[in-house]
């Protein structure tokens, strides 16, 4: 008796079910490699900079509206003594966004990190399996 994949009853161990052609058969092949050599992704990287440079831009903004409030007819006084209910509107929209932004900030360049050099040896598997295959992705 030929042992079968669980929860499929008749698919044999060692073989895949057939796919349709498109994203189906080419995510299949994206994750046949047990070392996620194929899994490579586009990482928007202008994109993700482009958001980046705007939340620091906002950021700027309230820095330079907080830096005002100290500077002008606001008493900068400690938070307990704050007379001024703006200030600390102000910089709990500020811990907001620098949250946001470090969030951000820290999951893009971890990203990139996680993401690597991808080699040589692969990017010719890929390219031979592409460009050489008789398989339809």
């Amino acid at each position: 008796m030929v042992e079968t994949r669980p929860g499929t009853g008749h698919i044999p161990l060692g073989h895949s079910p057939p796919r349709p052609g498109g994203y189906p058969q080419l995510s299949a092949f994206v994750a046949s490699s047990p070392s996620h050599t194929f899994q490579i992704f586009r990482r928007f990287g202008a994109l993700n900079a482009r958001c980046l440079l705007y939340l620091q831009d906002e950021l700027c903004e309230l820095e330079h509206d907080l830096e005002h409030m100290d500077t002008s007819e606001y008493d900068s006084g400690t938070r307990r003594f704050d007379q001024h209910p703006e200030r600390a509107a102000k910089i709990k929209l500020i811990t907001a966004k620098i949250t946001e932004y470090s969030e951000y900030f820290l999951k893009s360049n971890r990203d990139v990190k996680l993401m690597g050099y991808c080699g040589q040896s692969t990017l010719q598997h890929i390219s031979s399996y592409w460009f050489t295959s008789s398989k339809q992705i």
